[in-house]
């Protein structure tokens, strides 16, 4: 029994001395992990700041420039214009392109001009203007006046029968040019629609010498190489039927065997590729007939619309008509003159019509003269350069119709030179001297060269303006940036462009501070106002609270505030 209570008592001691190893142990780990953390908490607590990369603030010397940017134009250039209304045929020139001197520039077409149409509607008015004074010639005789009456009534008719006339006859002309392209497009699908339906039937009749070349040489190749094969299949065939008629080595017929199912297998073959270069090719003749079917059909049906439309115009022609208001006017003309010569009380009023009528029939033949000699003139014309030079605009295109007044193109006289023009404030102009050759910064070619050559008041800015002189392989309105040096002085505080910031408070640097901890140094970004002074392509000279050897935050990896707290780049 004692040694019962000696080993309970023994169990109990050490279930007693475990928990307090286990507990020991836990206590370790946790203090070990309290260390970690407390050993890496900076680390970490940087990986999640900012970070910053920095230049030095320095002091030195700095060559200001002036920047800026303006449109190339030509110092004289020459104007383009056609004085009538012409179709532009052709147009042989491009914007940027040079030209010499007698280059044609438009070829003009065979068109009335405006000039004819105006000569043609003076013709009308002063026709109207002479049938009208011969319908108000006095009616004295009531035998003569009915007869006057019922021609003035003719002549009015044929008149309006031929303003009607004129409507049709320009509709007739253009359902004719309409049905003649229509029947030159239906002519020709309707060709293609038959050589490819024939195409077809010679595929299927493997006529393959009927296609047009792009497609028979492959055909044909084909149908030879089967043919050949065909023919070394049935010589093998032959010769495996006698070895075996011969009761012939076993080796032999097994080596014919093999050639002829070689053979067999090339000429099955071919046949398979023949017969699906002939369905492919098929395909296609199928797709091209449908198309052209579909383009007859439709062109068919216009063809007919127009035709019918045509047959429906059964007016005179103007011209037609014209010849008979002719004989009509003669015919009023001899019964007016006919009673003319009859009333001997009224001579006078009546030499006074018959003068008015000979003025206004003298007028209207001079003016018939005018529009003929107007009509030989509309003609086909060629427009040259009279100088040589660069396009610079190009106005108008091939079937478009000449304005006058109004440029078909402009031409730069390339030899009088290039001129820039850029306005700037007064203050940034100071430091600026005439004959400065200034830096180009889109001089692409290389060959551009700008000088300044005068500084004057800009009458709409209250500013100044910079006028250059631009020499090389340049064209009106071609767009230049240049930059200027304006000179070099020295200055105390030289900092980076991309280190200077602006807000609604102005320009300003952050600073890059640094505090001691006891876990090491911490960084810190200040604000610190600045005024530019000057500045170049990549610095720019200020003042304000910095000094040289100051260290500025030129970019960092997240956006920042004055006072945030931020890590360097190791």
């Amino acid at each position: 029994m004692n040694e019962n209570k000696i080993n309970i008592n023994e169990n109990e001691a050490d279930s007693h001395r475990k928990k307090r190893e286990t507990i020991k142990t836990l206590l370790i780990i946790f203090l070990i992990i309290l260390l970690i953390f407390t050993f890496f908490s900076n680390t970490i607590l940087n990986k999640s700041l900012p970070e910053v990369a920095t230049e030095v603030c320095k002091s030195g010397s700095l060559t200001e420039k002036f920047r800026g940017s303006g449109i190339i134009e030509a110092n004289q250039y020459y104007e383009v214009i056609v004085n009538e209304n012409k179709k532009v045929d052709t147009v042989n020139i491009k914007s940027g392109k040079s030209v010499e001197k007698g280059d044609v520039l438009f070829v003009l077409s065979a068109e009335d001009s405006p000039e004819l149409k105006e000569a043609e509607d003076l013709l009308a008015t002063l026709e109207l203007e002479y049938n009208t004074a011969l319908l108000t010639v006095p009616n004295t005789y009531a035998a003569e006046n009915l007869k006057i009456k019922i021609t003035k009534e003719d002549l009015q008719n044929l008149i309006t029968r031929k303003q009607n006339a004129v409507t049709q006859a320009d509709e007739l002309k253009k359902s004719k040019e309409r049905l003649a392209d229509v029947t030159v497009k239906l002519n020709s699908d309707s060709s293609e629609l038959t050589k490819y339906q024939e195409y077809i039937i010679a595929i299927d009749t493997e006529d393959f010498l009927s296609l047009s070349h792009e497609y028979s040489g492959d055909f044909i190749k084909l149908k030879n190489e089967i043919d050949s094969v065909e023919t070394k299949k049935l010589e093998l065939e032959e010769q495996l039927n006698v070895l075996k008629k011969n009761n012939a080595n076993p080796n032999e017929i097994t080596d014919a065997e093999t050639a002829y199912s070689t053979a067999l297998t090339e000429y099955t073959t071919l046949l398979d590729s023949l017969s699906s270069k002939k369905s492919n090719t098929r395909q296609t003749f199928a797709n091209k007939i449908t198309e052209l079917e579909k383009s007859v059909a439709s062109l068919t049906a216009e063809s007919s619309e127009l035709e019918n439309k045509i047959a429906s115009y059964t007016e005179l022609s103007p011209e037609e008509i014209e010849t008979l208001i002719t004989e009509k006017q003669r015919e009023l003309e001899e019964i007016i003159i006919s009673l003319d010569e009859t009333k001997k009380t009224d001579m006078v009023e009546q030499q006074i019509e018959s003068l008015n009528l000979n003025s206004k029939k003298e007028a209207l033949d001079k003016q018939k003269e005018l529009v003929e000699k107007l009509k030989e003139k509309s003609g086909t014309v060629e427009i040259t350069s009279p100088y040589s030079g660069i396009i610079s605009e190009v106005n108008i295109k091939a079937g478009e119709t000449t304005l006058p007044e109004t440029p078909l193109a402009t031409i730069d006289i390339s030899s009088e030179g290039y001129t820039l023009k850029i306005s700037a404030e007064a203050e940034k102009t100071k430091k600026l001297k005439v004959g400065t050759e200034a830096d180009i910064i889109n001089n692409w070619s290389g060959d551009l060269s700008a000088v300044l050559t005068e500084i004057k008041n800009d009458t709409e800015s209250k500013g100044k303006l910079l006028v250059f002189n631009v020499t090389g392989n340049v064209e009106s309105g071609q767009n230049i940036n240049l930059s200027i040096p304006c000179g070099t002085s020295k200055y105390d505080t030289i900092v980076p462009k991309n280190a200077v910031y602006e807000d609604s408070n102005g320009k300003f640097v952050l600073v890059l501070n640094s505090k001691n901890t006891p876990l090491g140094n911490r960084y810190y970004a200040e604000r610190v106002t600045v005024e530019v002074l000057a500045s170049d392509d990549v610095s720019s000279a200020v003042s304000g609270l910095i000094n040289s050897g100051d260290h500025l935050i030129a970019n960092s990896s997240k956006p920042i505030k004055p006072g945030d707290q931020v890590r360097t780049k190791d």
